[in-house]
């Protein structure tokens, strides 16, 4: 049987990220702060409504029961020559669409309007609602890009966002984290991260894995699934699927002496444990 529970199926992605792309540009949020000022200026106090400002980049779309949920990195509100990110700059919205590609809300759903950049959002659905997770660039004084951090909401099938603070996916690294894929057994999420720990003159790379539940609470700690010696890497577009009780998670690498570069992959239980001693090869070149 194939691995036909996805959270985020390709095939469903190239068709409909180009709907949820020509949905959002159309759209934009309210503007309620200075309405005063609109009203003065434009005769209305009534929202204005129009094609959304800024930069809209990194989309994703994810089925859920017959409708589906597109998400973005939304730069509408960036500040311009916010060059020490310590203003909005990249935010996360959403909006559902129905199965004829017609857009279900009249305003995007606001995920994320942190300080700084929120990018690369993701959706899964686990049968009752999705989980957006996505990269969160949290300014510092020593350096304003760090550290990097992964945040998450759920969001129902009527467009509620469920969480009223973004869950903090993984709240202690002790290294550089990579946000990888979120995939789901039909009840529970599993969030995959790489994280580079550096420790004197060794540096290691592990893929770790966090499960949370339907009420988006952690599952126990972290759980390190793989820490290659060598030649593995773990970009983004690395991607998951759940079928017969196995999670497949594939992803690029370097299988071998042999092979300069491959899609290789790996399975792991419901709980994470390995099904694969080391990664298999896909396809790769010699």
């Amino acid at each position: 049987m194939p691995y036909a529970q996805r959270c985020g199926v390709r095939a469903l992605r190239l068709s409909f990220v180009c709907v949820a792309l020509v949905a959002l540009l159309a759209l934009a949020v309210p503007m309620t702060a200075g309405a005063q000022l609109f009203e003065s200026a434009v005769g209305t106090s009534e929202p204005l409504v129009g094609p959304a400002a800024g930069v809209q980049e990194y989309a994703d779309v994810e089925r859920g029961g017959d409708i589906f949920l597109a998400v973005w990195s939304d730069r509408r509100t960036e500040v311009p020559s916010n060059g020490d990110g310590y203003a909005t700059e990249g935010d996360v919205y959403a909006v559902r669409l129905d199965a004829s590609g017609n857009v279900l809300d009249e305003f995007p759903i606001v995920l994320s309007h942190d300080v700084a950049d929120q990018e690369t959002p993701r959706a899964c659905w686990n049968g009752e609602n999705w989980l957006v997770t996505w990269v969160s660039r949290t300014p510092i004084l020593v350096h304003p890009w760090t550290p990097v951090g992964l945040q998450a909401v759920r969001v129902s099938p009527e467009g509620v966002v469920l969480d009223e603070t973004p869950i903090n996916v993984f709240p202690s690294p002790a290294g550089s984290v990579k946000y990888l894929a979120t995939g789901s057994d039909g009840t529970d999420w599993v969030v995959f991260i790489s994280e580079t720990v550096q420790s004197g003159m060794n540096t290691r790379t592990y893929l770790r894995g966090i499960r949370f539940s339907p009420a988006g609470n952690h599952l126990g700690a972290p759980v390190t699934m793989f820490s290659p010696s060598c030649c593995y890497f773990f970009p983004l577009g690395t991607d998951v699927a759940f079928a017969q009780g196995q999670y497949l998670l594939v992803f690029e690498g370097i299988p071998n002496g042999m092979v300069n570069d491959a899609i290789v992959g790996m399975r792991f239980t419901q709980s994470l444990q390995e099904l694969d001693d080391h990664p298999f090869m896909i396809v790769g070149t010699s």
